[in-house]
């Protein structure tokens, strides 16, 4: 999410928008499993590699603290769209 420009809401809510589609188009394809390498964006290897980018880069769907971000309930309203 750091490539995209915006305030940290709004890349928050573009990156709920691109789960939610990944979500979607998994359910209508039939795939019923979605694998996610990591747990929360602290330990990420993205934020791991790029420290620089700590603060925007968010790959995960869970925040550095383990609650659910605003992707993770865009993703299961994806899957769950059909």
């Amino acid at each position: 999410m750091s490539g995209f420009s915006g305030n940290d809401q709004e890349r928050r809510m573009a990156q709920a928008y691109i789960y939610y589609q990944l979500g979607r188009i998994a359910s209508e394809e039939g795939i019923s499993t979605i694998t996610i390498f990591g747990v929360k964006n602290g330990s990420s290897w993205i934020i791991e590699s790029h420290p620089k980018n700590r603060k925007t880069a968010m790959p995960l769907i869970f925040d550095d603290e383990t609650n659910p971000m605003l992707s993770y309930y865009s993703i299961l309203m994806g899957l769950l769209s059909n």
